[in-house]
C-alpha cells in the first residue's frame, strides 16, 4: 500500500507539500524497487512513511518528519522544533556478538565513564558514548566502519544492537540510500 496523502485540497500548492510528497514519493519507489511493501501518510506540515524490504533478513525502514507547535503565536518559529529522523531496524540472525549501545553524549556521562567498566568514548567521534563489550564483536565492528562518516556529522543519534536486533536512528532529512545499500549488504551473523 503506498504512501499516501492527508492533506487538504487547500495545501496542493504548498511548496511544503510538493517537497513532502517527494521525499515520499521518492522514498515510495526505493522501497518498491527492493520488492518491499511501504505505507504512511503526508501532508504541508508533516509526513511519516515505513517501508519492509524482504532481504536474508527484514529490514524496516522509516522516515518521519513533523513539525509539533506550542499553539502559542507570539512565540518565533525559531523555537519551535523540527523532527526529521530516518531508522533503519533488522532483526538479524542468530550470533554470539555481545549487546552495545551507541548514543550522544550527555553532561553527566563523565561519571558514567570513570565508573561504569564496559563504558567508553568512541574512538571514531569522541562526542559519543558506547556501552557494552565491544572488542571482538563483528556487528559493532562493521557497522560503525560503516557509519562512521553519520558518525563524523554527529547524525546519528543512537545505534543499539539488543538480542539480534540492530537499530540505527539518525536525524537526518536524507534517507543516505547509499549507506543503507552498503549496511544491507553486511554479512552481519
Amino acid at each position: 500500500m503506498p504512501v499516501k496523502s492527508n492533506g487538504t485540497p487547500d495545501e496542493f500548492d504548498s511548496p511544503f507539500y510538493l517537497k513532502n510528497e517527494q521525499a515520499c514519493l521518492n522514498f515510495d519507489a526505493y522501497i518498491v524497487s527492493k520488492k518491499g511493501e511501504t505505507r504512511g501518510v503526508y501532508n504541508s506540515f508533516s509526513y511519516l512513511a515505513i517501508g519492509k524490504i524482504p532481504h536474508p533478513c527484514e529490514w524496516e525502514i522509516k522516515i518521519k518528519k513533523s513539525q509539533p507547535t506550542s499553539g502559542n503565536i507570539w512565540l518565533s518559529s525559531n523555537y519551535q522544533s523540527l523532527l526529521e529522523c530516518v531508522v533503519w531496524k533488522a532483526k538479524l540472525y542468530e550470533t554470539s556478538h555481545s549487546n552495545f549501545k551507541i548514543r550522544r553524549r550527555k553532561m553527566r556521562d563523565i561519571f558514567l565513564l570513570w565508573f561504569h567498566p564496559n563504558c567508553k568514548k568512541l574512538k571514531i567521534n569522541s562526542g559519543f558514548i558506547v556501552f557494552g563489550k565491544i572488542n571482538n564483536n563483528q556487528v559493532f565492528d562493521q557497522v560503525t566502519s560503516l557509519c562512521a562518516d553519520l558518525i563524523r556529522k554527529k547524525l546519528l543519534f543512537k545505534m543499539t544492537y539488543k538480542s539480534n536486533q540492530l537499530e540505527i536512528d539518525l536525524r537526518s532529512s536524507e534517507m543516505h540510500y547509499d549507506i543503507f545499500e552498503e549496511l544491507i549488504k553486511l554479512n552481519l551473523d
